[in-house]
């Protein structure tokens, strides 16, 4: 039972720090990987102190107390159930707490909100090691085990590369913790004196994780927003904007937004004649901005206004115009 719930807990919090990250990358100014490492490593160096309490603890109780194999079980299970509860419950917290790391200075409410979302993302990491850490204690064969941790691990890399195109960061997010029911019910079917004990703890995880699982995929207001300094929160206010496609990538979130009061021309000359035709708009990560036109309004007299920018003076340079031209384009600009 041990080695399926090490490899499904190391490949789900591999996935719930990528996808961490994911949700920050979007929902605040940076994708605050260094914060997402931190509270990985508070959750498992907090696993391991909790277990050797636990063991301290049982040795004092010395006789009664239940045989290590069956105590070892137990906890590889609850940890197991734990994480799945927990880190669905942690992207709760993240979409309802009112965390804006910019008004840190100025509000000292904020400094609570960081601290709880900190400790609830740092809980799933816990019971991740914690899994990891009984199933070392007890192991006769240590090298099994760690290469069931990596192995998982290695796995849980992949796992925000298939679901994110696949299902979008919403869906992605409940990911793992499905893989943990689901390792957790097929580790469950052991001799018949265990199923009883077993099954309680199971159904309890799975009804929390159903229950939050469902409240993030059916309500709209749990969908993962960009913040409110973010560029596309911005170009949405504008008349008539919309929002007309999406996909989500492990390197970003792309959404398309057309509407009649998109202009973008950085550097355009006071003497341009021509107006700037409508645009479509390509935002990843609700900030970094590409401009799109369609080929009609980019050719001919509509494209007059093009001649005015301050990068079509590359073109006029000299006495003989180029053949070809490298762009060389990051983040943003107009692409024809």
């Amino acid at each position: 039972m041990a080695l399926p719930l090490v490899f499904t807990a190391s490949a789900a919090a591999l996935a719930l720090e990528a996808l961490l990250a994911r949700y920050f990358a979007l929902t605040q100014w940076h994708h605050l990987s260094f914060m997402v490492i931190s509270v990985a490593l508070l959750g498992f160096s907090a696993s391991g102190a909790w277990l050797n309490l636990a063991a301290t603890r049982e040795a004092r109780a010395g006789r009664g107390a239940p045989p290590p194999e069956e105590v070892a079980a137990r906890r590889l299970r609850g940890a197991a159930g734990g994480m799945a509860v927990s880190s669905v419950a942690m992207f709760l917290v993240l979409r309802l707490l009112p965390l804006d790391f910019f008004r840190i200075p100025s509000e000292p409410l904020q400094l609570p909100y960081l601290a709880v979302s900190y400790l609830a993302c740092a809980v799933p990491f816990f019971f991740a090691g914690l899994v990891t850490a009984v199933a070392f204690a007890g192991a006769e064969r240590p090298g099994a085990v760690y290469a069931a941790a990596m192995s998982g691990s290695a796995a849980g890399v992949l796992l925000p590369i298939i679901l994110l195109p696949a299902a979008g960061l919403r869906a992605a997010l409940m990911a793992p913790a499905a893989l943990l029911l689901i390792a957790l019910l097929f580790a469950g079917r052991g001799p018949a004196r265990g199923r009883g004990r077993g099954l309680l703890p199971l159904a309890a995880a799975a009804a929390a994780v159903a229950l939050g699982g469902g409240l993030v995929l059916c309500l709209p207001a749990l969908e993962p927003r960009p913040g409110p300094y973010k560029y596309l929160s911005h170009l949405l206010r504008f008349p008539g904007t919309r929002p007309v496609a999406r996909q989500d990538t492990v390197r970003g979130r792309i959404d398309e937004v057309t509407g009649p009061t998109i202009r973008f021309a950085p550097g355009l000359s006071l003497g341009a004649g021509a107006p700037v035709p409508p645009q479509r708009a390509l935002v990843r990560d609700g900030d970094a901005a590409l401009f799109l036109m369609e080929e009609a309004a980019s050719a001919g007299a509509d494209g007059e206004w093009l001649e005015a920018l301050h990068p079509a003076l590359a073109l006029h340079l000299g006495n003989v115009p180029p053949r070809s031209v490298l762009v060389l384009q990051e983040g943003g600009g107009v692409l024809l």
